[in-house]
């Protein structure tokens, strides 16, 4: 079994630091001692801290509008992408994606901008650039088992602006929607 198609398969999902667990291996389990129950508790209250600032839920996908808006001088949307985009700027509507996974995923093209930010394991902003819906357009297919507009992330870096915390705020000014 040590060349399988499925030890080559769990070997490239453990490369790109996915944790696997096989039928035959025993699932590992978290214990519940005085340290995590602490740090639970924190959480917990500084989720309903969240909660109550913001009028919604702490997510990843949150944590990305809220760096977006921060770095770009955005104001987000009261609702989860209720129109196709999550934050506007001026008269420019802005979709933004948090994404750690390989492919990123749109509904529509009812933005203006493309806002793609990469997040590290403790929530950090490691990344953010940004794509015109002109060139969204032709990058992204339309996957019908999905029902989704689909483009690598590898893709979407390539083809776009790269911002970094020290000139996004002087690029973002002057802009305004065609």
């Amino acid at each position: 079994m040590a060349n399988s198609p499925v030890t080559t398969v769990v070997a490239e999902l453990q490369r790109k630091n996915y944790r696997v667990t096989l039928p035959t291996e025993k699932a590992m389990s978290i214990k519940l001692d005085s340290e995590k129950i602490a740090a639970f508790e924190r959480a917990i209250q500084a989720m309903a801290d969240f909660r109550l600032s913001f009028g919604r839920d702490l997510s990843a996908n949150f944590v990305a509008e809220i760096y977006a808006a921060r770095e770009l001088g955005l104001e987000i949307l009261e609702g989860p992408n209720e129109q196709g985009y999550d934050a506007i700027g001026g008269s420019l509507r802005y979709q933004v994606k948090h994404r750690n996974a390989q492919n990123v995923d749109l509904n529509n093209f009812n933005f203006d901008f493309l806002v793609l930010v990469n997040l590290d394991d403790s929530y950090k902003l490691t990344g953010m650039c940004r794509m015109p819906v002109d060139k969204a357009k032709t990058l992204f297919v339309w996957r019908e088992k999905f029902r989704k507009y689909q483009a690598t992330q590898d893709k979407v870096k390539v083809h776009s602006e790269r911002l970094d915390s020290s000139s996004v705020q002087h690029r973002n000014s002057g802009l305004t929607r065609r």
